[in-house]
């Protein structure tokens, strides 16, 4: 309401009047917001507090199981040196036996034998207490496992629950402004922070990781527990290490030599003078160390399927043989659907320092000719890994989730010379035809190599539950149609 309708008489006194009034009314509604989201900042420093409270007692169970586990492999050591030791001492009896069977008609060397096969068995006796001994540590070590496990699913529960709790203000419009900008703040605030919140814990192969590895070993345990009892610590530690060579995958070992089928930046050159992993080489420490400050956010998916990129081009559109896939104008319904415009999809061979699984960070080599401007602003893409398949030189791809992908410094003339020849004559021949440097000048330090870096900030489980459907049906069908080709087969056969 004006003051010229309040006060028609334009009188000085009454409008001054009423004009203290609205600011009186003002003031106090101006300090009520004020003490609302005070109140609001200190209940999110409290959420704060509450999740780094919760991330180090992460940290420390972390610990606890990496040193469980160490405690359980060295006890597995143990066992196999007392069964080597067992071994020998039997092979000693079996030994002495003979000797004694040769020499029965001498007495005094029939009772010297007979005395150092008593010494035997005794020493057998006491390797057999050391070795029970060892069997009841291994079993206390399992007790010790299961309670960490309890521990962990308490701990991850916890952390679910307080993640679906949120902060709910009255609803005036003033301060629901207020509550979003301050819930804006807040959530930059833990992004800077690097706190993460996954849909679920993770499952991989850092010091926390093989805690949850061990979540997923007595899980796929329990149902075979039931009738057999609980696992060993031997056996537990037997599926780690299968674990740990199937999370490698498909990274595997391997002497055939693959040809790749695509040329581009990516994967146009193929790397054959060696293992079919020759081009793989550790990251700098350097470079390492940077990507420390990144949380890994490590989904609980299982991540063992593989793509071909010909399926990657049906289910999403695009060129399907480039590095960085620009679907924009030709997107497939599942790019329709979440609105997918461009994805990345490097080849492992000519970018050793790519992540391998999901939730880790790395390093692709991206820069030459026209794309040297690309990620100087940073972008959220899906990221795809093409890795070479054992000897028919096609790319098994995997999906690693959505990353961060921003420009970084390029590589030292030190980094050039940690990777392999094969990268570097590859990498320097996509150079030369872009005329973006030669091998001469990577060798020289006069040009060095363009490097992007890769932080992974979530994982589009729908997405890749999109792929994986595809997958399998694609799979179903390929099955039923060689099955129906074998039984025309036989039919023909049959009538013939």
């Amino acid at each position: 309401m004006s003051v010229e309708l309040l006060a028609p008489s334009n009188d000085p006194a009454l409008r001054a009047q009423l004009l203290q009034q609205l600011w009186t009314m003002d003031s106090h509604e101006l300090k009520t917001l004020r003490e609302r989201l005070a109140r609001t900042e200190a209940e999110l420093e409290s959420t704060r507090s509450e999740n780094a409270a919760l991330k180090s007692e992460l940290q420390v169970r972390s610990t606890d199981a990496e040193a469980h586990k160490n405690a359980a492999v060295s006890l597995q050591a143990e066992l196999a040196r007392r069964d080597d030791v067992i071994l020998l001492l039997q092979n000693g009896v079996i030994e002495l036996n003979a000797r004694i069977d040769a020499d029965l008609q001498s007495a005094d060397s029939c009772t010297e034998l007979q005395a150092q096969l008593s010494s035997m068995g005794d020493e057998l006796n006491d390797q057999k207490i050391a070795f029970a001994q060892l069997q009841e540590k291994n079993h206390e070590q399992d007790a010790q496992a299961e309670l960490l496990r309890a521990e962990i699913s308490a701990l991850k529960a916890s952390r679910i629950q307080r993640r679906s709790t949120s902060v709910r203000i009255s609803p005036s419009p003033a301060l629901a402004i207020a509550d979003v900008s301050a819930q804006r703040d807040g959530a930059q605030a833990t992004q800077t922070a690097g706190v993460f919140q996954a849909k679920s814990e993770p499952v991989r192969s850092s010091s926390f990781d093989v805690v949850m590895e061990l979540d997923t070993v007595a899980s796929t345990s329990q149902g075979s527990s039931e009738t057999t009892g609980p696992p060993s610590a031997f056996d537990v530690a037997m599926e780690l290490e299968a674990v740990a060579s199937t999370s490698q995958r498909p990274f595997e070992t391997t002497s055939d030599i693959v040809k790749p089928e695509v040329k581009d930046e990516d994967d146009c050159e193929v790397l054959n003078s060696g293992p079919v992993n020759s081009y793989l080489t550790p990251l700098p420490e350097s470079r390492r160390e940077a990507l420390r400050k990144f949380p890994e956010f490590v989904p609980d998916v299982d991540d063992s399927a593989v793509f071909s990129r010909k399926l990657l081009m049906d289910c999403l559109g695009g060129n399907g043989q480039a590095l960085i896939i620009k679907i924009a104008g030709s997107q497939k319904p599942l790019a329709e659907k979440y609105d997918i415009t461009k994805v990345l999809c490097p080849n492992l061979q000519n970018n050793p320092w790519c992540p391998t699984s999901p939730g880790k960070h790395g390093y692709m080599f991206v820069g030459l000719g026209s794309e040297s401007e690309t990620f100087k602003e940073p972008e959220e893409l899906n990221l795809f890994l093409s890795v070479p398949r054992r000897g028919n030189g096609k790319l098994d791809v995997s999906y690693l989730g959505l990353y961060k992908v921003h420009r970084d410094i390029p590589l030292t003339l030190e980094e050039w010379k940690t990777l392999s020849p094969d990268v570097q004559h590859s990498f320097a021949k996509i150079a030369e035809e872009r005329k973006s440097g030669t091998f001469a000048s990577y060798e020289s330090g006069h040009t060095h190599v363009p490097c992007v870096r890769l932080t992974c900030v979530d994982f589009d489980e729908v997405l890749y539950d999109g792929l994986l459907a595809t997958h399998k049906s694609e799979a179903r069908k390929s099955k039923t149609a060689k099955l129906d080709s074998k039984g025309s087969a036989r039919k023909r056969r049959r009538t013939e």
